[in-house]
């Protein structure tokens, strides 16, 4: 189970009620809506799966990926990445540290978190907005 500041963070981007004890996303109806998902929650997505992809590889230990690796991997843009990255990190799915010479990024994904959020979160119903 998540906790209360878990579920926070997580409901400011994906944002969840509950009703007749289903989870159920809240959308917007406005076009901001769907420029601020595809910014923050789909490079973030993307990115994800691609870091995890290469975690079960190395190990469970620190990550490298450069971002030209992960433009030809994922097709993502620099500024994509950038988004995708720092929603990860609000979310406490993954840490970052910089080390080396030259300065990389490294990424280490926090395993129970993200199976935690899947585990609650792999329930939720969509409803249509009506109107």
């Amino acid at each position: 189970m998540l906790n209360r500041a878990m579920r926070h963070k997580i409901n400011k981007i994906y944002p969840v009620h509950l009703s007749e004890g289903k989870l159920t996303l809240k959308r917007k109806k406005s076009a901001s809506n769907n420029t601020s998902l595809k910014r923050t929650v789909l490079p973030a997505t993307v990115l994800l799966c691609q870091l995890l992809y290469w975690w079960d590889k190395k190990a469970n230990e620190w990550l490298y990926k450069s971002r030209r690796e992960l433009r030809i991997e994922t097709g993502l843009t620099k500024r994509e990445q950038v988004n995708g990255m720092k929603t990860l990190v609000r979310l406490d799915l993954i840490k970052t540290k910089i080390a080396g010479v030259p300065a990389t990024t490294n990424y280490m994904l926090d395993e129970d978190k993200i199976r935690a959020m899947i585990s609650d979160y792999s329930q939720l119903t969509y409803t249509r907005p009506t109107g």
